[in-house]
């Protein structure tokens, strides 16, 4: 049999198992009560009768046969890979900003930390008699970029770790961007003057919660972005300025990627409240929600990051089916029919330019690792960009984790984007005839 992740119904990547000479009679092991958001990394037991998985946070296991997927971690973190080492699993998790590898018998116990985490370790894989695990260290750097695109001129802007998700300000004096704060991520704003940064960096919200893909109003009074307390994740409005935060969306499925209509008048989200995620929006006054949400697209797709022209016209949006991520495109004012402007690719992300005529693009195009191109939003015509923009390549020619997110002012001239650099090395643990570890590069 073969274990692998697959979206279900509701566009949620679950446990799902199969016979290797049958791989489409396959059956999920987890649904979305088995742990939080995502699924990944499932791996057999030694026995062949359990597999392990990553959630979101925490580590779990279920039987083969069938029966509820047990959670095996409560530390509400992040876990890396996990492999089995004999009747034991070992994993990577990140603890006070530490990440290093840990064992754990899921028959019961606590976790027993292996490694002291030299850096961020990962990609673990024990030997058979569990006296050799082989894993790798990552080093990963991201920044966030300023590009003048009058000039050419870029600007690196790296005062806060892991900086992500920046949105610019559509005059464009300020970003504001989520980054690392504590153990979660939170939103923070830089000014700008002639695109150049004024000032330090200012944390803008430290409540509970983790915070993320934050967006300016057309007026830039407001910023809104989505907020994950627990399991919940929802719409906020904030304040640019300061203030009171407010709550937009309360509805128990996950409301996220938000984005303003220019008016103001509306805020756009993808929320899968009906089982599957697709991009609604919902009226709102002066940074407070101020009536009923509405549904905007019905496809068999798994819809997310809505962008509204700059005119009201149109609605942009990425939606993936089977495995690729297209951009979508539909109209606000006449028929509602939507349709791809892409197929066949895995699209990042996207931004309108000035016009209301062609957006911006990351994705991967051929033979080309994560890059930007322009497209047209009536013929789907796809161009290159004399944008210097550069998300980012590995030692090995990979983007690592760059998220291919950018943002431009309202008149074109600036843009922000983030850009990752990411190097590692091999490690090899092997116990020594007296049980002591030794550890070699």
């Amino acid at each position: 049999q073969l274990a692998f992740v697959r979206r279900n119904e509701s566009g949620h990547f679950r446990v799902a198992i199969a016979p290797l000479d049958d791989l489409e009679t396959f059956r999920y092991l987890t649904t979305s009560k088995d742990g939080f958001w995502y699924h990944r990394n499932p791996r057999f037991s030694p026995d062949g009768t359990r597999i392990s998985y990553n959630a979101a946070r925490d580590l779990w296991i279920v039987q083969v046969d069938g029966g509820r997927p047990r959670q095996l971690t409560f530390e509400n973190k992040p876990i890396g890979e996990a492999d089995w080492s004999g009747e034991s699993i070992i994993f990577s998790r990140l603890s006070s900003g530490v990440s290093a590898l840990w064992r754990l018998d899921p028959a019961g116990g606590s976790p027993e930390r292996l490694t002291t985490g030299s850096s961020f370790e990962t990609h673990v894989s024990p030997s058979g008699d569990g006296r050799t695990i082989i894993y790798s260290t990552e080093r990963s750097e991201t920044w966030l970029n300023l590009v003048n695109h009058l000039t050419g001129v870029r600007t690196r802007l790296g005062d806060v770790l892991n900086p992500d998700m920046a949105s610019m300000a559509p005059d464009g004096s300020s970003i504001a961007f989520s980054a690392s704060y504590r153990e979660g991520y939170c939103i923070f704003l830089q000014r700008l003057h002639e695109g150049q940064p004024v000032g330090k960096v200012q944390l803008l919200i430290s409540q509970p919660g983790t915070y993320a893909n934050p967006v300016f109003s057309t007026d830039g009074r407001w910023l809104a972005f989505h907020r994950v307390i627990g399991d919940q994740r929802d719409i906020w409005t904030l304040p640019v300025e300061g203030g009171v935060p407010f709550q937009i969306t309360t509805d128990e499925g996950a409301d996220v990627c938000p984005y303003f209509s220019p008016d103001g008048t509306r805020l756009a989200f993808a929320s899968d409240r009906n089982g599957r995620f697709h991009i609604w929006w919902v009226p709102i006054e002066d940074g407070r929600r101020v009536g009923e949400a509405e549904q905007l697209t019905f496809e068999d797709t798994t819809d997310y990051l809505p962008r509204i022209s700059p005119d009201g016209s149109m609605l942009a949006w990425l939606g993936n089916r089977d495995d690729e991520e297209n951009l979508w495109i539909r109209s606000l004012t006449g028929p509602a029919k939507p349709r791809a402007l892409t197929k066949g690719r895995r699209i990042r992300a996207t931004w309108w330019e000035p016009g209301s005529s062609t957006l911006l693009v990351s994705g991967d195009w051929e033979g080309e690792a994560l890059s930007l191109r322009r497209i047209s939003a009536l013929e789907g015509l796809i161009s290159n960009v004399d944008i210097p923009v550069d998300f980012g390549r590995g030692e090995t020619g990979g983007t690592g984790f760059a998220s291919g997110a950018i943002s431009l002012s309202s008149d074109g001239r600036f843009s922000v984007h983030s850009q990752n650099a990411m190097t590692g090395d091999l490690w090899i643990i092997q116990a020594e005839s007296d049980d002591r570890i030794k550890t070699e590069k």
